[in-house]
């Protein structure tokens, strides 16, 4: 009875930390409290963790994370993904490429590490090269600090602060906000801080002469611009976006390192009934 106790643990232990390190390991399945490392190894996965740890190139591709942290630390890590979490750090290149992300606090890191994001969050730092390059943010409640310290950081960033929001934009000494445009609707509270003209975001406000109706006109009139850029003005990725993509040339068996896991703990299952039904039998026959 014991073995299988202890094989019973090691199984709980090894699924609820679930690792996936090969190419297209966790595709479209359910991951708790994994780690996608791997190419595309979580690509359309959906990852529930404390933390979730997506490294390799497009390793959480169009994936659902939910998470205290999630952290995309590859080369287009969370390209497409939708996050939800506490804390989003996007660390690498890309890292968070056309993410949707809603949390307290959303980090970008590498350049152009929230490139085309859609972030609702509190919290905004911008630390890379282009690292909020076009990418749209709002408040998550009605209060929003967001802080651009890379190089042009901002550029062609939106930010977004409706009626009711107080919203802090910090343009560091890095040319932060050159670019950057802030819509700031009547009954909004913007604090803009920037250390010349030049570095200044574009604002759009009652106090600039812009209500809110032409206000809206110009937001959306961007958000057109965004979407018919010249191919040469987007970064070119080569990420999986299909099942086809992935599918193995027939007669090949793909065994990954989960299938390999499963099958051990199968066997040591097995192994575990026959040593309790072999010490059940020599009990028997010494009494």
């Amino acid at each position: 009875m014991v073995p299988t106790l202890l094989i019973w643990s090691l199984a709980f232990k090894l699924l609820a930390a679930q690792t996936c390190n090969d190419w297209y390991e966790c595709h479209r399945v359910t991951v708790t409290g994994g780690s996608c490392y791997g190419y595309a190894a979580c690509n359309l996965a959906t990852i529930t963790a404390a933390t979730a740890k997506c490294r390799g190139y497009a390793g959480c591709n169009l994936a659902t994370i939910t998470s205290d942290t999630a952290n995309c630390r590859g080369y287009a890590a969370c390209n497409l993904a939708t996050i939800t979490a506490d804390t989003a750090n996007c660390y690498g290149e890309l890292g968070c490429n056309e993410a949707t992300i809603t949390s307290d606090t959303a980090d970008c890191w590498g350049d152009y590490g929230c490139y085309f994001a859609k972030i609702t969050s509190t919290t905004v730092a911008g630390w890379g090269y282009h690292s909020l390059w076009n990418a749209d943010i709002e408040p998550k409640a009605t209060t929003l600090s967001v802080t651009l310290f890379g190089y042009e950081a901002g550029s062609g960033l939106d930010i977004r602060c409706s009626a009711g929001d107080v919203c802090t934009i910090d343009c560091g000494d890095s040319k932060g906000c050159i670019g950057t445009k802030a819509y700031c609707f009547s009954n909004s509270e913007c604090d803009i801080q920037c250390d010349d003209v030049a570095n200044c975001p574009t604002l759009y406000s009652s106090e600039t002469g812009f209500p809110d109706p032409e206000i809206w006109n110009k937001y959306y009139e961007n958000q057109e611009h965004k979407k018919n850029l010249p191919d040469d003005d987007v970064f070119p990725l080569d990420y999986p976006d299909n099942d086809d993509y992935f599918n193995p040339k027939p007669g090949v068996i793909s065994l990954n390192l989960n299938m390999v896991w499963v099958l051990l703990i199968v066997l040591g299952f097995v192994l575990g009934i026959g040593l309790c039904i072999l010490n059940i039998k020599t009990w028997k026959n010494e009494k």
